[in-house]
């Protein structure tokens, strides 16, 4: 089996939800540059930026946590559905057109924010978002994780995160 690694690198400039703070690597003592054995630092940062996970309990009450999550979940094969021509948000027409094979059980979602530098741009309110009729057919089709090139698959104009 080939494994693709899809995250993106994480750096001080990585581009942040709204609200997070951003991430801060920080060298403190340790460092070959200062001739010692080993580099160590340390991270500090909000969850939500760069390449994540939101486990279901970070939007439904009771919901699991990453721990409780086998890794078997993330890892496995997955179908890249290319929505590059999706101009505001993917939606389950969208799905049905792209003619996703019946046993898919991972879904990437290749969109237009994936055709720039996204991780180090300001935020981008104009992101391709996943709409609640594709989040339906998902679910309705048994797939078990999608992936999105952005920080969010929410609208960005649905505070309550629909």
């Amino acid at each position: 089996m080939k494994i693709i690694d899809i995250s993106v690198p994480t750096s001080a400039k990585t581009t942040v939800f709204p609200g997070d703070p951003a991430p801060l690597i920080h060298w403190p003592s340790w460092t070959h540059e200062k001739g010692n054995p080993a580099n160590v630092g340390s991270f500090t940062g909000g969850l939500h930026h760069g390449t994540h996970v939101d486990a279901p309990w970070h939007f439904i009450r009771g919901g699991k946590k990453m721990e409780q999550i086998p890794l078997e979940t993330w890892i496995g094969p997955a179908e890249v559905v290319d929505l590059t021509k999706s101009e505001r948000c993917i939606t389950g027409a969208d799905l049905e057109a792209a003619n996703v094979p019946l046993d898919a059980e991972r879904l990437l979602f290749k969109t237009r924010n994936g055709l720039t530098d996204y991780w180090h741009e300001p935020w981008n309110p104009d992101f391709i978002y996943i709409d609640e009729t594709a989040a339906q057919w998902c679910k309705d089709r048994g797939i078990r994780l999608i992936g999105l090139d952005y920080l969010t698959i929410d609208p960005p104009t649905r505070p309550e995160f629909p």
